[in-house]
């Protein structure tokens, strides 16, 4: 069995590097993958531009020694219509994942041959490695976290767990951010051990913006991500997620609310910035999605999706 699956999901094509837009995100990781000094692995891309790059792809998985397994998102309301649905896409991919460990990894990263080997080496000590920069930290003695919340995008997880705890909650999706401050919560109340690590020589390359073909950010986001964040935390304290139970009137109507607590005036207090349920002319198409989210809330059993 392999033991460790990279998950990548992108929804950006070429140009991707603002400062070499010859290069193609896709292909970046991949060269830097093919390096690795760490071989037991395979690749799972999950493209919300699949059909587009479904040939470029094919003619990667022919240059390189690992398996590269290239899937678009599942459908649902928010990939249907263009917005912003990560949950959907890394629950695909877990779904997809052969490994007993999964890394996330995202587009337009720059890795060091040793990356896939400092997470390889905390699988073997029973302990899941999340990077943290610029602190240094030596990845030989990983700094177990002992707090919820502590652990973000670029992780690892055991496949195992992320079966356990039905993925990454899809209640999180239409709106950016914070599904994986959820996502840490979970796994940490689930007892899964992680540390925070330093890899040297890892960097995210300036980027250019996604594609408006599989994400459109001209409007603005559907869903209040704080808002969600604060539901679970305090109301509903979800562990397994996207199960039927949790999706009661109460819930949904918590899950969406208006006018959010956390706005003064024209600035929401949580990201510092405008808040985007202001965009008067997206209001009656926002509603208007979160209604049909609200009739058919995501439930699914990822471990039947994963066979």
């Amino acid at each position: 069995m392999t033991t460790l699956s990279v998950l990548l999901t992108t929804v950006r094509g070429y140009g991707a590097y603002t400062e070499h837009p010859e290069w193609h995100a896709i292909g970046k990781v991949v060269e830097d993958l093919s390096v690795q000094t760490y071989k037991d692995f395979e690749l799972i891309v999950v493209d919300g531009l699949f059909a587009q790059q479904r040939d470029y792809v094919a003619e990667l998985s022919r240059r390189v020694s690992f398996q590269i397994v290239h899937i678009p998102p599942w459908a649902d309301i928010w990939t249907t219509n263009r917005k912003v649905a990560i949950c959907a896409y890394r629950n695909t991919g877990i779904a997809a994942a052969k490994g007993e460990l999964i890394v996330n990894l995202d587009d337009c990263c720059a890795l060091p041959p040793e990356y896939l080997s400092v997470f390889a080496h905390g699988w073997k000590l029973g302990i899941c490695a999340a990077l943290t920069w610029p602190k240094r930290l030596d990845w030989r003695r990983p700094q177990i976290v002992d707090r919820p919340g502590m652990v973000f995008g670029f992780g690892s997880y055991s496949r195992s767990a992320a079966l356990e705890l039905n993925g990454y909650d899809c209640a999180f999706d239409g709106s950016q951010a914070l599904e994986d401050a959820d996502w840490s919560t979970r796994l940490f109340n689930l007892g899964v051990k992680t540390a925070l690590v330093e890899i040297p020589g890892f960097d995210i390359l300036p980027q250019s913006g996604h594609s408006p073909d599989a994400i459109d950010l001209k409007e603005p986001i559907v869903k209040c991500c704080n808002a969600a964040w604060q539901t679970q935390r305090v109301w509903r304290q979800v562990r397994r997620a996207n199960v039927a139970e949790v999706y009661t009137p109460e819930a949904l109507e918590r899950l969406v609310p208006g006018p959010c607590r956390y706005r003064a005036a024209d600035i929401c207090l949580h990201h510092r910035m405008p808040c985007a349920y202001l965009g008067k002319s997206w209001l009656d198409k926002r509603h208007e999605l979160v209604e049909q989210w609200m009739k058919n809330p995501p439930t699914f059993d990822l471990k039947r999706r994963s066979l």
